[in-house]
């Protein structure tokens, strides 16, 4: 029997578009009108958090199919 979890498909969602939004956000610093600081950081802060989330998500989901 196979363990469906609707949610998912949401949490991986977010957990990705804050890392993309982090990763927008440091191009931006790069090559953009925004200042250094504090968009730099904030942008590191987004990316990071994002990408350890998504990879946590992805551990625990693959955990749950591995139970079966």
């Amino acid at each position: 029997m196979r363990i469906r979890h609707p949610v998912w498909g949401a949490g991986l969602a977010i957990a990705l578009s804050a890392a993309v939004l982090g990763i927008v956000c440091l191009l931006l610093v790069r090559y953009g009108p925004l200042e250094t600081t504090p968009w730099a950081y904030i942008g590191l802060a987004l990316g990071g958090a994002g990408a350890v989330a998504s990879l946590v998500h992805l551990m625990k989901h693959a955990h749950d199919v591995t139970e079966e």
